[in-house]
C-alpha cells in the first residue's frame, strides 16, 4: 500500500479564523512584554535597549521626510543606514513612522509589541506554508501555536531584528511550495520577491545566511517528491517553470537588495574581527552534543543561545511517529523516505553547530563563502523550527491516522 508524505484535506477551521488565531496567539502568550505598565509587565533587556534606541532615531527621521545616513554620536561617527541592527530599509518602518507621527513618539513597549509581532508574521507564514501541503488543518493549526512560542523564538525576543528576519522563512517556503503548481507560479514568485526582500532588510544577517541551509534542501526534497507524485499529484508541474520561478524571484530580490548588503559588507569589513578568518572568534561560544540532547528533553542542560525545546510531549509524539512509521515503513513507503531525509538533515545540521569539533564545520570554515565571518553557530538551530512544526503537525495526523484505522478494525 502506498501511502502519501501528507493525508489530504480535511475539515477545519477556515484558513482565515485559523490565520487570527495564530497572528493573536502570540501576543497574548507574551503579554507581559505587550502591556506595560501592569504589575506584571516585563521588559526586554540584552541588545533590546540598543536596538531601540536605533529604532527611534530611524523613525523620528522618517516621520519628517528624512532619511539618516550617519551616526555622529557613536565614537567619532559610524554609518547608520548600513548597520543591519538598524533595519533602515525594512518596509514595515513605514507603518512606524505613521504610529510615531500619530502618537507623537515611539516608545520602549511600542517597540516590545512590534517585536512580539514578528512572531505573529512568524505563526501566520508558518500556517501558510503547513496549509499548502495539505496537512489536516486542526493538527497545523495546534502545531504553530505550540511551536511560535517555543523557547527558540521566545529567547530571541531580545533581538528585534532577529525575530523580524526569521519571521519572513514560513513565507519563502510557503512560496516555494505554491510554485510546484504551474497555475500558481506567478504568484509564487511574487511570494518569494517580497519575503525575501523583507527577511534581508529585517536586519540579521545571520538568520538570512543560515537559511540557505534550509531552502535548498527544500527545493530539492519538494522537486523530488512533485516529480514521483507524492505529492500534488492533481498538480501539473514543470521542472523548467519551478527552476525559472525559483532563480527569478530569488535573483531579483537580492538585485533590489544589492546596495544595502554591498554597504553592510563594506560596513563589516572595517568592523574589528567580522572579516572573517578568525578561527577562535568563530568557535568562542561552544555547543555540544549534550547541549543537542537539552534541547530535546531537558532545556536547562542546554546552551540558550541555540536550545529549541519544544516540550517533552510534542517531543515524544514526534518519535512515536518515527517509531510507528519505521515499524510499518512497507506501508508507509514514501512517509518513510520523507523522515528519514529530515533526520539525516538534522544530524548534519546539528553536527555543523559543534564548531571546532565538527570535521564538518571546520571544512566549512575553510571553504564555504561567508562562514568564517559568523560566530556563536548553535544559533543555526532556528532553521529547525519551522521543520519541527511540520514533524508535529504529521505527528498528529499520522497518530490520528492509526486511532481510526483501529476503530474501523474493531468495527468490521
Amino acid at each position: 500500500m502506498k501511502k502519501n508524505l501528507t493525508v489530504s484535506d480535511k475539515k477545519g477551521p477556515g484558513l482565515l479564523l485559523s490565520a487570527v488565531l495564530v497572528f493573536i496567539w502570540p501576543l497574548m502568550y507574551c503579554y507581559k512584554y505587550v502591556f506595560s505598565d501592569s504589575s506584571f509587565s516585563l521588559t526586554m533587556g540584552n541588545d533590546f535597549p540598543v536596538i531601540y534606541t536605533y529604532k527611534l532615531i530611524l523613525l523620528d527621521k522618517l516621520s519628517n521626510f528624512s532619511f539618516p545616513l550617519w551616526s555622529p554620536s557613536e565614537a567619532c561617527g559610524y554609518p547608520f543606514f548600513s548597520n543591519p541592527f538598524v533595519q533602515a530599509f525594512y518596509p514595515l518602518n513605514i507603518l512606524l513612522a505613521a504610529v510615531y507621527k500619530i502618537n507623537g513618539g515611539y516608545s520602549y513597549s511600542d517597540h516590545q509589541i512590534f517585536t512580539v509581532l514578528g512572531l505573529s508574521v512568524f505563526a501566520a507564514g508558518l500556517l501558510l506554508w503547513l496549509r499548502s501541503l495539505k496537512i489536516n488543518p486542526i493538527f497545523v493549526l495546534i502545531a504553530v501555536m505550540i511551536v511560535s512560542v517555543s523557547s527558540r523564538m521566545t529567547e530571541i525576543l531580545r533581538f528585534t531584528n532577529a525575530v523580524h528576519t526569521i519571521a519572513w522563512l514560513p513565507f519563502i517556503l510557503y512560496g516555494l511550495t505554491l510554485a510546484a503548481s504551474s497555475a500558481k507560479k506567478i504568484k509564487a514568485g511574487i511570494i518569494i520577491f517580497v519575503s525575501f526582500i523583507m527577511m534581508i532588510t529585517a536586519g540579521y544577517a545571520y538568520y538570512v545566511y543560515y537559511s540557505v541551509f534550509i531552502i535548498i534542501p527544500y527545493i530539492a526534497i519538494l522537486i523530488y517528491a512533485v516529480h514521483k507524485k507524492y505529492i500534488f499529484s492533481e498538480s501539473k508541474f514543470s521542472l523548467k517553470e519551478y527552476s525559472a520561478t525559483i532563480i527569478i524571484s530569488l535573483s531579483a530580490a537580492a538585485l533590489v537588495c544589492y546596495p544595502y548588503l554591498n554597504s553592510v559588507r563594506q560596513l563589516m569589513d572595517q568592523t574589528d574581527l567580522r572579516v572573517g578568518g578568525s578561527f577562535e572568534f568563530s568557535t568562542l561560544h561552544k555547543f555540544t552534543f549534550k547541549n543537542t540532547l537539552g534541547s530535546l528533553f531537558y532545556p536547562s542542560a542546554s546552551h540558550i543561545e541555540g536550545w529549541y525545546y519544544f516540550g517533552l510531549a510534542s517531543v515524544m509524539l514526534v518519535a512515536a511517529m518515527y517509531l510507528y512509521v519505521i515499524i510499518n515503513k512497507s506501508r508507509f513507503k514514501n512517509q518513510f523516505l520523507l523522515l528519514s531525509v529530515i533526520l539525516i538533515w538534522y544530524i548534519i545540521i546539528s553536527y555543523i553547530t559543534y564548531g571546532e569539533s565538527s570535521y564538518l564545520f571546520r571544512i566549512l570554515w575553510d571553504y564555504f563563502p561567508g562562514f568564517s565571518r559568523l560566530r556563536i553557530w548553535g544559533r543555526m538551530n532556528i532553521i529547525f523550527v519551522p521543520v519541527f512544526a511540520f514533524l508535529l503537525a504529521s505527528s498528529f495526523e499520522t497518530i490520528s491516522g492509526i486511532k481510526k484505522a483501529g476503530k474501523e478494525t474493531k468495527g468490521m
